[in-house]
């Protein structure tokens, strides 16, 4: 940068810190229903990986 110092704001730690914040976020699912009992279950022995194929 030329004459100004480097942005080293945290601009997604607040953001991605908010989501704990069960005050702001404890009556809502995953979904956003307020009071709603909508749940998401991650199953990690389905998953599967690709390698990235080689582009040269």
């Amino acid at each position: 940068m030329t004459g100004a110092a480097a942005d080293t704001r945290d601009t997604t730690g607040p953001h991605c810190q908010s989501y704990k914040r069960t005050e702001v976020w404890g009556d809502y699912d995953v979904v956003g229903e307020l009071d709603g009992e909508k749940i998401i279950i991650l199953d990690n022995s389905t998953k599967t990986f690709f390698q990235n194929p080689d582009l040269d």
